[in-house]
């Protein structure tokens, strides 16, 4: 019985290295947003990911858009009013399996006329701010 759950950790925890997400939840001012801008802060010249909307477990509910960002302070923004974001849900950017650093992300929010917008901001995770 304890090589089963042994398995079932070394399996879960293989899983989330394979699919590598960075999560955080939606915490601006408006109840909702319609807009997501990705900026490459990265070391990484060119970026291929999607940002996904989260149930509750964790799994991915929907996805918001798929990036495609070439080059170093470059950016990708996508934007919907079928599918809006609220206020508390949580976000997750998915990586592809062989991404060659690890990054961190933080979110700021934005209010236009016609857009309430997520700009996230990657930047790789054992560096600082330039």
């Amino acid at each position: 019985m304890k090589r089963i759950y042994l398995f079932l950790l070394l399996l879960i925890g293989s899983w989330q290295m394979i699919n590598a997400k960075i999560t955080f939840t939606v915490e601006g001012p408006k109840e909702s947003y319609n807009q997501v801008k990705i900026i490459n802060e990265t070391s990484v010249d060119s970026l291929h990911l999607r940002v996904v909307k989260l149930n509750l477990d964790g799994t991915n509910e929907s996805v918001f858009g798929v990036y495609y960002i070439n080059g170093r302070g470059a950016d990708d923004t996508k934007t919907t009013n079928d599918n809006r974001i609220q206020r508390g849900k949580q976000l997750a950017i998915e990586l592809p399996k062989d991404f060659p650093v690890e990054l961190s992300c933080f979110a700021e929010y934005r209010t236009l006329p016609l857009f309430q917008m997520i700009i996230i901001h990657l930047h790789d995770k054992d560096k600082g701010f330039e």
